[in-house]
């Protein structure tokens, strides 16, 4: 367990500090991963973001709150089909900077980029396979698949967008 928080705090001050850069094109409900190297090359893991419509609609997690994002990349997953503006919106709200949105994370304590990429794929749904993700395990271990106070983000994000309280 000590060696799972080491990793996950380690994780978020790659992230803080690292820089990732690719060119990538995105469509509705698209999950990215995007390698990245902390101390000094000696271990690997993976940065999850999620977009919505394009380069201009990703979301992130940093150390400093969620914040757009598009750090290129390899598309893991897409939405089959036409997405609804309720799905897009529920996953606009579930990537909140506000922090006092209920769905607000706060890296390395609520959750990480794995727990945010999974709520915005959890209005089309869907979820990261965490067995195709370096460190992934990790993330899932410490903070499971949705992070802190999920139920209440989910269903506040929902009544917002004109969805049913308990839908995904």
């Amino acid at each position: 367990m000590k060696k799972i928080c080491i990793a996950t705090l380690l994780v978020g001050a790659g992230i803080f500090c690292l820089a990732i850069s690719a060119n990538a094109q995105t469509t509705y409900g698209s999950a990215f991963k995007s390698p990245f190297t902390i101390m000094w090359g000696a271990i690997e893991l993976d940065h999850t973001y999620f977009c919505l419509n394009g380069t201009s609609d990703c979301y992130a997690i940093a150390s400093s709150g969620i914040q757009s994002s598009s750090t290129g990349g390899t598309r893991m997953w897409d939405t089959y089909g036409p997405t609804t503006p309720s799905e897009r919106c529920a996953s606009r709200a579930r990537a909140s900077n506000n922090i006092s949105s209920p769905c607000f994370i706060i890296y390395g304590v609520t959750g990480v980029c794995h727990t945010q990429t999974n709520r915005g794929l959890a209005s089309f749904g869907k979820r990261l396979n965490h067995n195709n993700l370096k460190g992934g395990w990790a993330s899932l271990t410490a903070y499971g698949y949705y992070g802190a106070g999920w139920d209440n983000c989910r269903r506040t994000s929902n009544i917002g967008c004109g969805r049913n309280p308990d839908d995904r």
